[in-house]
């Protein structure tokens, strides 16, 4: 009933080809672009955040400072 005897023809190919290509872009292209918007701006604060983050001291940095404050501060000398 629906079986072929020959293969299908290279225009028929080609023209589902496009018509699959032209209605994937009119139904999936909008929500990928905004998907594709959303991902680029929250990897961009990500970089944003991992620059802050390389700005700040180390913990042993922070804590030889906040040592050497004390010791600056230190009212017990006199």
């Amino acid at each position: 009933m629906f079986g072929r005897s020959r293969f299908l023809s290279f225009p028929l190919v080609i023209g589902a080809v496009i018509i699959g290509v032209v209605s994937g872009k009119a139904i999936f292209g909008p929500p990928l672009e905004e998907y594709w918007k959303k991902r680029l701006q929250e990897e961009a604060a990500a970089k944003e955040t991992d620059a802050s983050w390389d700005k700040l001291p180390s913990a042993q940095e922070a804590s030889s400072a906040k040592r050497s404050y004390q010791e600056s501060t230190d009212l017990s000398v006199f």
